[in-house]
């Protein structure tokens, strides 16, 4: 190649620094070693029918007398610099730029080593042993006249539903892995009514990961966050290093904008709904083909109800035996379509952050409860079994017992926590008292309350019977906003010998009334429908 009008980019590395040359589009590169200096047969590492990148010699000199081998791996147009903290992710390109495009980004890894801030690498770094080196790049012409490196921004976007147990969650086997100390099921409502949305993105021009939720951003650096990070990021790397043409976005950070249209932290799931679209729109993102019960691994690292939320329907979350918690899963027990007739009425009695997290709470429960123990080891196991069977024959009387006696075992433990935990209020309390009144004057059991860790009042009933639910409980509730936004028709009625004396703490403590039912899994959103502005951060409200 000629001398004249070309640039030569060296970056020298420090001992211990690993090296990774990564091509795009199948080209394999030349990269050379020698044991000196300038050898004159430099020792050809990874030798390819494809000897050059479009015209680009590469060659890395060691910068100490030691003869060494070191792998290339051939991937997609980045190129790394481990150890000195340098990263220039590249990017997707057509035919007629790639020349142009390879050399932009050597020049632009030149230009910015002084500026870029430490990088931890994606995966395992290859590292040499006590040998600095140089990397030399020669342009076939000026870097002045270089195109700008990439700042295209893939994106995703999924919604996932709110899913609220009949058979209470409560209590960690392993914080570190985030596994059970007992199995549980759930309902998952409709997302027509409870729902998270999330776009995921990724950019090479993405400095960090980040996460803003209903207009506020929050951090993503905790180890929930990153481990959830870590195990999507390397389900993307394997298909990367099996199609060498796909983009590399394993290696770019992450921006995530979710929004919830519930209260957030109040009972409601909403960290179960957050993670599980947070997973599924990642998911998308990088075009994974595991199934929700494989991704319901993950969602359960960053919330353990979140494996839940990954399926529509009736859903178990089976706890497993593994010491590794591989088994520790979400599996469907029924489709919505099996009992499409099961509603729900929640009674939003605070939408304030609870006082007691879940995570902290349970942790103190298990440390400190007597009754933990016979909850978790002999009452749970035996009534997940009735509540399979119960759905499986949509015998509702069955499933009303179950659900409200789980509810209020789940807060015995609570209160026999030292010190005692209290996630009911005086309104709750009066919420239960006017189910029981219902299933009273009705001569069976018409309607089941649950409880999560929080206030509100979640009351199943099956369709068949709402006018004598609904009618009691817009009695108590007068006009919240909700009723007639979903139910009109239903008039504010109570049936024969009611006892109207326990409708009254809960008027005026009830601030809406979320009407729902039985729902679908998480579901993908057309990418116009994104919360990403041009720059891969939320967009402005409309």
């Amino acid at each position: 190649m000629e001398e004249t009008s070309r640039d030569v980019l060296s970056f020298d590395g420090a001992a211990g620094d690993g090296f990774e040359l990564c091509c795009c589009c199948n080209q394999a590169a030349r990269v050379e070693w020698s044991t000196g200096q300038l050898a004159a047969e430099p020792e050809l590492v990874s030798p390819s029918s494809e000897a050059m990148v479009y015209g680009l010699p590469i060659v890395i000199r060691p910068l100490r007398q030691q003869a060494v081998r070191m792998p290339a791996v051939v991937k997609f147009c980045d190129l790394w610099l481990y150890g000195s903290g340098l990263r220039f992710p590249g990017a997707r390109m057509s035919p007629g730029q790639s020349s142009r495009c390879v050399a932009a980004r050597v020049a632009a890894l030149g230009a910015a080593r002084s500026a870029t801030t430490d990088v931890s690498p994606p995966y395992k770094m290859k590292r040499r042993r006590s040998l600095g080196f140089r990397v030399s790049v020669e342009l076939p012409f000026s870097s002045s006249t270089m195109a700008a490196p990439s700042t295209e921004i893939f994106h995703a976007t999924a919604t996932a539903p709110v899913n609220i147990a009949v058979i209470k969650y409560w209590g960690k086997a392993s914080t570190k892995l985030n596994t059970p100390t007992n199995s549980s099921l759930s309902v998952t409502l409709s997302q027509d009514d409870l729902r998270t949305i999330t776009t995921a993105s990724c950019s090479p021009s993405f400095e960090s990961d980040a996460l803003w939720l209903n207009g506020a951003a929050h951090d993503v650096s905790n180890a929930r966050s990153q481990a959830c990070f870590a195990e999507l990021r390397a389900l993307r790397k394997a298909k990367e290093d099996k199609d060498q043409s796909l983009p590399p976005l394993s290696t770019y950070k992450l921006h995530l904008i979710s929004e919830n249209n519930f209260p957030t932290a109040a009972g409601l799931a909403s960290s179960a709904a957050g993670f599980a679209a947070f997973v599924r729109a990642i998911a998308d993102l990088y075009e994974l083909d595991e199934s929700p019960t494989e991704l319901s691994r993950i969602a359960r690292q960053g919330s353990g109800s979140a494996c839940r939320s990954l399926f529509g329907g009736f859903v178990a979350w089976e706890k497993g035996s593994r010491n590794d918690g591989y088994d520790s899963v979400a599996v469907q027990v029924a489709p919505e379509s099996h009992w499409p007739t099961i509603r729900a009425a929640i009674l939003v009695i605070s939408d304030a952050k609870k006082g007691v997290s879940s995570t902290s709470g349970m942790q103190a429960t298990v440390a400190t409860s007597t009754l933990f123990p016979n909850r978790a080891n002999t009452v749970v196991p035996a009534r997940m079994d009735a509540m399979k069977k119960a759905i499986a024959e949509k015998d509702f009387e069955s499933f009303a017992d179950l659900t409200m006696a789980d509810s209020n075992s789940f807060h015995a433990v609570c209160l026999d926590t030292i010190p005692p935990i209290f996630y009911m209020n005086d309104a709750s309390r009066a919420a239960i008292r006017v189910v029981e009144e219902i299933n009273r004057c009705a001569g069976k059991k018409v309607a089941a309350y649950t409880f999560d860790a929080g206030p509100n009042a979640v009351i199943y009933y099956d369709e068949s019977n709402q006018d004598i639910v609904l009618g009691a409980l817009r009695k108590g509730t007068a006009d919240v906003p909700g009723w007639t936004e979903k139910q009109p028709h239903i008039t504010a009625c109570l049936p024969e010998g009611f006892n109207e004396a326990v409708l009254a703490p809960l008027s005026g403590n009830v601030s809406r009334v979320i009407l729902t039912g039985v729902g679908s899994g998480p579901l993908k959103v057309p990418k116009q429908q994104a919360l990403i502005d041009e720059q891969g951060n939320p967009r402005p409200a409309s």
